[in-house]
């Protein structure tokens, strides 16, 4: 490749220390970029700098996004892509969107996607937390070798805000006394610390990953980066090739059908049973890897047009 003009990712550095996906959009979601990625952190309330062949990382509303784009372009920088975290319930201004080159964003609502419109919109998803990945899938223990038969960690109900599906799950978990490791919290980011999180998940058989505010909740992409099969319900993004697209996880339609299921598991289960479901937990994990090269291929190839698009107009 020739060209080597870097991909400047522009963010609040504020932000950036905040977010808690960082490595996975570095290592995972801009893997594929042919050309060297320099992350230009800004510090609050210091104006973004105009530059051309960027991508601006807006975090909730963007109140001044829209000002910034069309700054860019007044300047003559065309190559200019938008990466929109934090709209979990599809509830904020994005009309920002018309002024940059392609957006990728997270949180998946079908109003909200046009992978075809100009300029393009494409879901990426949420991805592991900082210290839960990366994990060579090869470093992690076989289904019978996991100890837990299922666990979850995470905020449920209190200070902030109650997640109906989450207290569900762990009454139906603590009704049938289902064998798992749980540990609700009761604000986000409490609980386990990132490394002993992780642990538990390469320990575990299955992880149960509810839904959180939104459908999309980090800790799918956590379990998946750890081995542990997923149990989650039956929602949208799972069902649409613009999203994962029907992927092999446990996907129950209610938290009430979690009790039928995991009765083989419990006491000895047969040999067999584990013989076949080390079979299911292998397909996930290679399932896995190629969802993470193809949401990086796809990003890649948006980078790539627009560069390409911008050259052919200086030239």
């Amino acid at each position: 490749m020739n060209d080597r003009r870097p991909l400047n990712f522009i963010c609040r550095r504020p932000d950036l220390d905040h977010i808690l996906e960082g490595q996975f959009f570095r290592d995972v979601l801009f893997s594929g970029l042919e050309r060297p990625l320099r992350l230009i952190p800004v510090e609050a309330g210091q104006p973004w700098p105009l530059m051309d062949d960027s991508l601006l990382l807006i975090l909730g509303g963007g109140a001044d996004s829209n000002a910034y784009l069309e700054g860019c372009r007044d300047a003559g920088h065309a190559n200019v892509g938008v990466f929109h975290m934090g709209d979990e319930l599809a509830s904020l201004d994005c009309g920002f969107y018309s002024r940059a080159r392609y957006v990728l964003r997270n949180y998946y609502f079908p109003d909200r996607i046009s992978p075809d419109a100009d300029p393009p919109i494409l879901w990426v998803p949420n991805g592991y937390a900082n210290g839960v990945g990366p994990i060579a899938p090869e470093r992690l223990p076989g289904f019978t070798d996991r100890q837990h038969v299922m666990f979850f960690s995470g905020h449920v109900d209190g200070r902030e805000i109650e997640v109906p599906g989450r207290v569900k799950m762990f009454e139906v978990v603590k009704e049938h006394g289902l064998p798992s490791v749980m540990a609700a919290t009761q604000n986000f980011g409490g609980g386990f610390g990132r490394v002993s999180y992780a642990a538990h998940l390469a320990n575990s058989k299955f992880a149960l990953a509810p839904a959180g505010i939104s459908d999309e909740s980090i800790r799918l992409y956590d379990a998946l980066e750890n081995g542990a099969i997923p149990i989650t319900l039956k929602l949208p993004y799972l069902q649409t090739p613009d999203a994962i697209d029907h992927p092999p996880f446990v996907i129950l339609n209610d938290w009430d059908d979690l009790p039928a299921f995991i009765a083989p598991f419990q006491d000895d289960p047969a040999p067999v049973l584990m013989e076949e479901w080390e079979r299911r937990r292998s397909n996930v994990c290679a399932w896995w890897q190629t969802f993470k090269r193809d949401k990086a291929v796809m990003v890649a190839e948006t980078i790539e047009r627009s560069f390409a698009r911008h050259a052919r107009r200086r030239d």
